[in-house]
């Protein structure tokens, strides 16, 4: 938009409040009075109700409490949908994960049918869960010892696992279980999938256990027979079933001659097929750091949803203040702000706000502002390091807001979605860009 337009444009939509978070929308929104009964109501981005969650196998024997039980297994790096961890035992309620989240050892955790996340887990590997899966962390030391080990469970779906530093030192000890089969972890990138009843019917494949890798090797294993697998290869293990034949003989391992249709990339794929080139790296520097007595890095040090959360409070708290100071001071002096508002016939314009536009504005309607009320229905912090190194230095903020109040006696409310991203500049979070759009 010609500068010119621009500032026309501003003159004429009066931003209320700019800070209605991010330059929202025009006072012209609504006639004196009446609200914006067009504005719809946000929902959460994840966890929509009345999407099943997986549920395990019925009637599970009562097991021996885990010794190692809450003993940390990594935290959630990228995430999408409906994904909740719970302990096996003590009966509190699952919890919905967040990007920052930590998962421990004994919890089970559960993907929705639109649901993946992917874990950095804390010896340096990296696991992808995808949707429709449920597993449990069994067990898991990662000291840099010779006695670490990592172990899971695959009940149903499919994980995506690529080796840390436990691969390595303790090969035997690195490995995922499912109903009818172990995978041996060799120092590898590969994918298990294990096809329900279900999953099989949907895919017309064979029920049972199956593991395809991506680089390096594995051993697919039932009882006492083992099938090494390398790049490229998948490996089959059928589910146990009544018949009349031997036991051993049906659950054979045996090398398919392709790979299943039913194996198909997560939408996370393309950063995890980048984390692999790098992972024995990181893996090895991690492992370094321990054996010379320095704590290692966490995979993601930095809690990417508590700096959302620290944010966004910092700048509510700022507008319900009127704090015009204290607002300006959370943007980057050379901050780009794009916004998308309508118009009271509902026509939408964009407009690229500099600073000093942000800073009029702001300013001469917060002055006006009156009975401001605003919710922030969801809230997502991510980390955005391209080199998906160990520290967040930016952080992506994404929230849906409803808010409304009144200026120039005409009332108003608006929904929106918001999204900021955040550097880390002279020790603090402030935002370097930002973008609303008003639904």
């Amino acid at each position: 938009m010609p500068a010119t337009s621009c500032s026309n444009a501003l003159h004429n939509l009066r931003l209320p409040a700019l800070a209605l978070a991010l330059f929202l929308a025009s006072s012209s929104l609504a006639a004196p009075g009446q609200d914006s009964s067009g504005a719809s109501s946000a929902t959460g981005a994840s966890g929509a109700s009345g999407i099943p969650v997986v549920a395990g196998p019925a009637n599970e024997k009562p097991e021996m409490p885990n010794p190692e039980a809450g003993r940390p297994f990594g935290r959630v790096w990228r995430i999408a949908g409906d994904v909740t961890a719970a302990p096996r035992s003590g009966g509190a309620e699952p919890r919905h994960l967040q990007p920052g989240d930590q998962v421990f050892v004994d919890e089970r955790v559960q993907t929705s049918i639109g649901g993946e996340v992917v874990f950095k887990e804390n010896d340096g590997g990296l696991l992808a869960v995808r949707p429709s899966s449920d597993f449990r962390i069994e067990a898991f030391a990662a000291e840099g010892k010779k006695t670490d080990h990592v172990s899971l469970h695959l009940f149903v779906g499919s994980l995506r696992a690529i080796t840390g530093f436990i691969g390595r030192i303790n090969r035997p000890a690195d490995r995922i279980t499912t109903p009818t089969a172990t995978i041996g972890i060799r120092g590898t990138d590969h994918d298990a999938y294990v096809l329900s009843p279900e999953l099989a019917s949907a895919n017309n494949a064979r029920q049972g256990s199956y593991d395809k890798v991506n680089r390096g090797e594995t051993v697919l294993s039932a009882g006492d027979k083992e099938l090494a697998l390398t790049a490229g290869q998948v490996g089959f293990v059928p589910a146990k079933r009544a018949t009349t034949r031997g036991l051993m003989t049906l659950l054979l391992p045996v090398l398919l001659d392709s790979v299943p249709s039913f194996y198909v990339g997560g939408q996370f794929d393309a950063e995890v097929d980048q984390y692999s080139q790098t992972a024995e790296k990181t893996s090895d520097a991690m492992l370094q750091q321990l054996m010379a007595g320095t704590p290692a890095a966490e995979p993601l040090t930095c809690d990417a949803q508590k700096i959302a959360k620290d944010w966004t409070r910092a700048f509510d708290l700022a507008l319900r203040r009127r704090d015009s100071k204290a607002l300006l001071a959370l943007f980057s002096d050379d901050v780009t702000i794009k916004a998308t508002v309508h118009d009271a016939d509902g026509t939408p314009t964009t407009l690229d706000i500099d600073r000093s536009q942000f800073v009029e504005s702001t300013v001469s309607s917060m002055k006006e502002l009156k009975n401001y009320r605003q919710r922030r229905l969801t809230l997502v912090g991510t980390p955005t390091d391209d080199d998906l190194g160990h520290a967040c230095e930016s952080v992506k903020v994404e929230s849906s807001v409803d808010e409304s109040g009144v200026m120039q006696t005409k009332n108003y409310h608006i929904a929106s979605t918001e999204s900021f991203i955040l550097r880390h500049l002279d020790g603090k979070w402030i935002a370097v860009s930002g973008e609303s759009v008003q639904h």
